[in-house]
């Protein structure tokens, strides 16, 4: 379903259509980790930006957190009432955002797993998300055939 490298280059990442992530040695392609967790397909993930978390969320409408170095899943979130379509750090924090079917983005800190920002002005379902390079605007696209900027702001 999707595969990323760390930052650092030590690993890729893949999710499989059986529920699971794989980690593996890039240098040798060697697993290093098996991520079970999920109880329907992982439709995305990310990789925080020292490459200490793993996120990644489901049709299953869970967001799970991984530490990276032991593959221990940190918390598990139901976080929308619709399957989760993607999940996205913000560079250089452990701060992440969702979107669903459900219409909404939701937006976490991945240290303390606070909800802290719904967004919900979609006619939609939200099928996908980017933050920018630094963190100061996303972009969402929509079912309802809208691609929408959200700039951050001094509120």
């Amino acid at each position: 379903m999707g595969i990323k490298f760390t930052h650092n280059g030590k690993y890729f990442i893949f999710s499989l259509l059986d529920q699971t992530m794989k980690v593996c040695y890039l240098d040798s392609m060697k697993l290093s980790l098996n991520l079970y967790g999920h109880n329907l397909p992982i439709l995305g993930f990310d990789i925080s930006s020292d490459d200490s978390l793993l996120v990644s969320c489901s049709a299953d409408k869970n967001i799970k957190l991984w530490g990276l170095d032991f593959g221990d899943i940190h918390k598990s979130i139901f976080a929308h009432q619709d399957s989760i379509t993607a999940v996205q750090f913000i560079k250089d924090t452990h701060y992440f955002m969702s979107c669903s079917k459900d219409k909404t983005v939701k937006f976490f800190d991945g240290d303390t797993y606070d909800e802290i920002f719904v967004f919900d002005n979609f006619f939609g379902e939200v099928w996908g998300l980017m933050t920018s390079s630094i963190g100061d605007f996303f972009v969402t696209v929509c079912a309802d055939k809208c691609i929408r900027i959200w700039r951050q702001t001094k509120e």
